[in-house]
C-alpha cells in the first residue's frame, strides 16, 4: 500500500503545504484571494487542506492512504470524526467528497508547530524579494566560475553587489526601474529576483542573444521555470539553506515572512558566451599589438590612418565574434593607447552645471516660509559660499553659530585631519534673497520655536533629525527642482563653485585654500598665481568683476 503524507499550515496571508511520497518532497504555496472572509485559524486551516489535496491531486492518484499532518487540533478532530460545527461543516464535506473521488483513504494527526517549520515557512512566504544574498556564498560562485559581475538586475542601494544595478522603484542611484525592463545582452549580470517573477525571467533569459546569467532559485521540483532553469544552466552550484544564504531585509522581519528551508542553487547560463580577446589572440595580447603599432609607424601611416584602420578592426571582429561593442577591448584598447596618450585631455570641470541657475532659484523661493524650504534654502547658500562638505554640513550645532554686525561664524567639523574644528565666516551681502547669513538666522528662528529643547539644526519631513545622507538628499533634491539634469548630485554645487573660482584666474594655492584642498593637491587646474590679492567666495560668486560670472548665457 503506498502511503503520502501532507503537511499544511496557514496564516493571515496565505497557506503551505509540503507532499512527500516515493522518498520525493514536493512544495506548494499560496495567498488568499479573500483572507478577511477567513477569520479564524481553523477556518484557514480546513481551506488549506482543501487546496493543498487539489494542487497535488496528480500525484496523490497514485497513493492509496494520505496522512494529513497539521498543528491545529480543531482541523485534526473534525477530519476524523468526519463532522465540524456548521461555519465548518461545507468545507469538511468538500475534503472528504475530494478524497473519495481520488480513491484514498484520509487520516489526520496533530503535529507541534516546531515541527511544522516547511509549511509554515511557505504559508508566510515573501515575495517581495525584501532579502540579500551573502556574500560569502556569491563570492564562491564567481570564483569557481571566473566571472565578475556587471550588473545586478534585481537590487536595491542598500543590497546591491555591485555599482550599476536596477532598482524595483525610483531611486536616483540606479541605472533604471525594474530589472526586467534592462537590457541583459552582453553582460554578466546578477539575477536574484523574487519569486514571483520568476517564470517571467525564464521567459525573458529564452529571448537573449548573448549573456552569461547568475540565477539564484530554490530547488522547487513542481514548478515549471526551476525545471526549465536547470536546463538553460551550463553549471550549477548548490549553496546552502535558506537561512544561510540569505539575510533578510526589515520589512520581511517586521510582516514576519520567511523563506523556505530548503536547498538554493546557482544556475550559470551562458548564452551566446562572450569571446574573450585572449581566445582570438593566442600569445600576449600588448605583445601583438605593440608589434603591429610599430609596424604602422614604420610604414609611415598617420594617425588619422591608423585610427580608420582601428576602426576597420573593430567591424571586422564584431562581425566574427558577434559582439556590438568590441571597441572597449584589451585588443583595441591596448592598440591605440600610445595614439591617445597625446590628446589633450579636457578638464571635466569645464562642463560643469551653470551656477547662476541654481542662484536664480532661490531668489524665487526666498519668500516660501514652510519648514522644508527655509532649511534647503540655507544649506544651498552654506555650501555654495564656502564648499563645504556634507559631513561638514551635518555636523553644525546650534551652539555653534554665532552673529556679529559683519556677519555669522560657525564652528563646523571639518573632512580634513588639520581642519577638524575650523571656524567658517560669513559676510553679510546686499541682496537678502542669497545671503547665507539672512538664511541661516531665518533658519535657526525656525528650529528654536518648533524643537526648543533640541541642539540638532537639520530636519527631515517627519521632522526628524536629519541623517548625513538625508542632508545630502535634500540637497540633490534641490538642485532637481532648480532644472538640472538627472545626472548632478549634491556635489555639483561644490563643483560649479570650483569652476567659478577657476574662470576668475584664480591659482591653485587660492583655491585650493578656499575650497578645503591640500596646498599641493593637483585636483584643480593651474592657473596663474596673485597672492597680493586673497579673495574670498563671496568676492567672486555674484560680483561684476569676472566677465565669465555675470554672463549668464555663457555656459559652463
Amino acid at each position: 500500500m503506498m502511503t503520502a503524507t501532507m503537511t499544511t499550515d496557514t496564516c493571515k496571508t496565505g497557506w503551505g503545504a509540503v507532499l512527500n511520497m516515493n522518498q520525493q518532497e514536493i512544495l506548494a504555496s499560496a495567498t488568499w484571494k479573500k483572507p478577511l472572509s477567513l477569520r479564524s485559524s481553523y477556518q484557514r486551516e480546513g481551506w488549506a487542506i482543501l487546496y493543498a489535496l487539489r494542487r497535488f491531486r496528480k500525484q496523490q492518484m497514485k497513493a492509496e492512504q494520505l496522512n494529513i499532518l497539521t498543528d491545529n487540533q480543531v482541523a485534526v478532530m473534525n477530519i476524523q470524526g468526519k463532522a465540524a460545527a456548521s461555519i465548518q461543516a461545507q468545507t469538511i464535506r468538500k475534503i472528504l467528497e475530494e478524497a473519495y473521488k481520488m480513491g484514498i483513504v484520509v487520516n489526520a494527526n496533530h503535529i507541534k508547530g516546531i515541527d511544522n517549520r516547511k509549511a509554515d515557512a511557505l504559508s508566510r512566504l515573501e515575495l517581495a524579494g525584501d532579502y540579500k544574498i551573502r556574500i560569502e556564498y556569491l563570492s564562491i560562485v564567481l570564483q569557481s566560475q571566473d566571472l565578475k559581475l556587471e550588473v545586478d538586475v534585481f537590487a536595491t542601494k542598500n543590497n546591491k553587489k555591485c555599482p550599476i544595478y536596477y532598482a524595483p522603484t525610483l531611486d536616483e542611484e540606479a541605472a533604471g526601474i525594474g530589472g526586467l525592463q534592462a537590457y541583459w545582452n552582453n553582460k554578466t549580470i546578477l539575477i536574484n529576483p523574487p519569486l514571483t517573477l520568476m517564470g517571467k525571467i525564464v521567459r525573458k533569459l529564452l529571448t537573449v542573444k548573448n549573456s552569461i546569467a547568475i540565477v539564484i532559485g530554490m530547488d522547487w521540483v513542481n514548478q515549471w521555470w526551476s525545471n526549465q532553469l536547470k536546463d538553460l544552466a551550463k553549471q550549477t552550484v548548490i549553496l546552502d539553506n535558506s537561512e544561510r544564504v540569505f539575510k533578510g531585509g526589515r520589512s520581511m522581519k517586521r510582516n514576519r515572512m520567511k523563506l523556505p528551508p530548503v536547498k538554493f542553487l546557482a544556475h550559470v547560463i551562458r548564452i551566446g558566451e562572450k569571446i574573450k580577446s585572449k581566445q582570438i589572440l593566442k600569445g600576449d595580447v600588448v605583445l601583438n599589438n605593440r608589434r603591429a603599432l610599430d609596424g604602422l609607424q614604420q610604414s609611415k601611416k598617420t594617425v588619422e590612418e591608423m585610427i580608420a584602420i582601428r576602426r576597420g578592426v573593430c567591424s571586422i571582429f564584431s562581425l566574427l565574434t558577434g559582439i556590438k561593442d568590441f571597441t572597449r577591448s584589451l585588443l583595441i584598447s591596448s592598440l591605440m593607447k600610445s595614439l591617445l596618450c597625446k590628446k589633450v585631455k579636457k578638464s571635466r570641470y569645464l562642463k560643469a552645471w551653470n551656477f547662476n541657475q541654481l542662484l536664480n532659484y532661490e531668489r524665487k523661493k526666498y519668500n516660501d516660509q514652510t519648514q522644508l524650504n527655509v532649511m534647503q534654502h540655507t544649506m544651498v547658500l552654506l555650501v555654495a559660499y564656502s564648499t563645504m562638505r556634507g559631513t561638514e554640513l551635518h555636523s553644525m550645532k546650534r551652539s555653534e553659530i554665532a552673529f556679529d554686525d559683519e556677519g555669522t561664524n560657525i564652528v563646523v567639523l571639518k573632512k580634513k585631519a588639520k581642519n577638524r574644528g575650523q571656524q567658517l565666516s560669513y559676510r553679510r551681502k546686499n541682496e537678502e534673497s542669497i545671503c547665507p547669513v539672512k538664511a541661516l538666522s531665518n533658519c535657526l528662528e525656525l528650529v528654536k520655536v518648533k524643537f526648543p529643547t533640541s541642539y540638532a539644526l537639520w530636519y527631515n519631513k517627519r521632522n526628524i533629525e536629519a541623517s548625513e545622507q538625508g542632508i545630502r538628499n535634500q540637497l540633490r533634491a534641490r538642485i532637481r527642482q532648480a532644472g538640472t539634469e538627472k545626472s548632478y548630485g549634491s556635489n555639483q554645487i561644490r563643483h560649479s563653485v570650483i569652476t567659478e573660482l577657476r574662470k576668475a584666474k584664480l591659482s591653485v594655492e587660492q583655491v585650493n585654500q578656499l575650497t578645503d584642498h591640500a596646498p599641493v593637491s593637483v585636483i584643480i587646474e593651474q592657473y596663474y598665481n596673485k597672492p597680493e590679492h586673497p579673495l574670498g567666495i563671496e568676492d567672486i560668486i555674484g560680483q561684476s568683476v569676472p566677465a565669465a560670472l555675470s554672463d549668464q548665457t555663457q555656459p559652463l
